[in-house]
């Protein structure tokens, strides 16, 4: 079975938590917060990677919502005028 095509992307097919290491990454950063992190026990590689990860799966998301943006406003539509089957139902 295909997978839904409204299904929200996530970050899995960018990150993998075994995956080696490049060695070939070279950072500019200022010498005062490396000194700052440091004294706090912040970790920079280890931040990197999460906020990476986050701005991943942010873009994503923008990304998503915009080529949806048709379905999703034609589905909220309908259901302005038609309601959904479980209307009755819900008591909520």
């Amino acid at each position: 079975m295909s997978p839904s095509p409204l299904k929200m992307p996530s970050v899995a097919p960018y990150y993998h938590g075994v995956s080696p290491i490049s060695p070939g990454c070279r950072f500019r950063v200022n010498s005062d917060l490396l000194k700052k992190a440091h004294e706090l026990g912040i970790n920079p590689a280890t931040t990197l990677e999460e906020a990476l990860v986050e701005e991943i799966r942010k873009r994503n998301r923008e990304i998503w919502l915009e080529e949806n943006r048709d379905a999703i406003e034609t589905y909220n539509e309908l259901d302005a005028r038609q309601g959904v089957f479980s209307d009755g139902l819900r008591g909520f």
